[in-house]
């Protein structure tokens, strides 16, 4: 199944990977930084605690952003131009980031993929000067380990796309039990 919408789940991890292809103007301050969006585009000084969450929410797309243990994203020189990492961030990928990052250095593109294990959803996409107000990913739904070894074939991922840690466990919170139902 495919979504044309991202869904608005903010309540558990999603492992996201990212390509920065960038031009001659961005590349040099790029790989001078963490990846992180505290750095790159910090919150207005002055917002009160609720103020603050509200606005990283809506100008990061996310509530959260780190690497898989827990520091700060470091982005890898992948060459040509490209610099990489992989990290973990609340429930969906950074879209409303890469749109900004985007919008300020006009020579770089953003590649990425994301993986959600437990709501069961992957998909990738690339936000660029062309497409930075309209872009969404292609966003695929997996219900069964039959869907999603089909999407692994599907194309070259970066990421290992993985189910829920236990495909039974799943099954039983989605369906009710027939003890339940009686």
């Amino acid at each position: 199944m495919v979504s044309s919408l991202m869904p608005n789940l903010y309540a558990t991890d999603c492992e996201n990977f990212v390509r920065l292809v960038a031009g001659s103007i961005s590349l040099p301050y790029f790989k001078s930084r963490f990846f992180s969006p505290f750095i790159l585009y910090p919150p207005p000084e002055g917002l009160s605690p609720h103020d603050r969450s509200v606005w990283i929410l809506h100008e990061y797309g996310v509530r959260y952003m780190c690497a898989p243990d827990d520091g700060p994203i470091q982005l890898t020189d992948m060459g040509d131009g490209t610099l990489g990492a992989i990290f973990t961030s609340s429930g969906v990928p950074p879209l409303a980031f890469y749109r900004h990052l985007v919008g300020r250095f006009p020579d770089l593109e953003i590649m990425y993929e994301y993986n959600h294990r437990i709501r069961r959803m992957c998909g990738f996409g690339s936000v660029n000067t062309l497409n930075v107000r309209s872009t969404l990913p292609k966003h695929e739904v997996f219900e069964t380990p039959a869907d999603l070894e089909a999407l692994r074939q599907s194309r070259s991922w970066v990421l290992q796309l993985q189910g829920p840690p236990s495909w039974d466990l799943m099954s039983d919170v989605d369906s009710p039990s027939d003890e339940a139902m009686e």
